[in-house]
């Protein structure tokens, strides 16, 4: 089965390898001003992420992908994040503190499951 999140037509669509169409659910969250038009794919866990602008950072949501809606958000309190991947329910992220006059990233990793 493969999945393709459909913005355009608020959807995400199912589709069998042979390219005919199972089924399709709706999605809203990529209304929101607030969307960073990003989306990870978690490649061991088959799970989805997007992420908000918030005013100290960014939240990450978990989408659900058997009805399109996002689960609870997790906090990222850090501005300058860069590089973020998903891997086996870990959100890792390269990450430097403009305001302590270190300008090398750090590589970082958060649990999002």
């Amino acid at each position: 089965t493969i999945f393709i999140f459909n913005h355009p037509e608020s959807a995400l669509q199912y589709f069998e390898e042979k390219g005919d169409t199972l089924f399709q659910v709706p999605i809203d969250y990529h209304h929101s001003r607030k969307w960073k038009k990003r989306i990870w794919v978690d490649e061991v866990s088959g799970k989805a992420y997007t992420s908000f602008h918030k005013k100290w950072g960014e939240e990450i949501h978990q989408i659900h992908l058997e009805d399109g809606q996002l689960g609870p958000g997790i906090p990222l309190k850090r501005a300058f994040v860069k590089q973020q991947k998903v891997r086996n329910g870990y959100l890792y992220f390269l990450y430097h503190n403009p305001y302590n006059g270190d300008r090398n990233r750090q590589l970082h990793k958060i649990r999002i499951e």
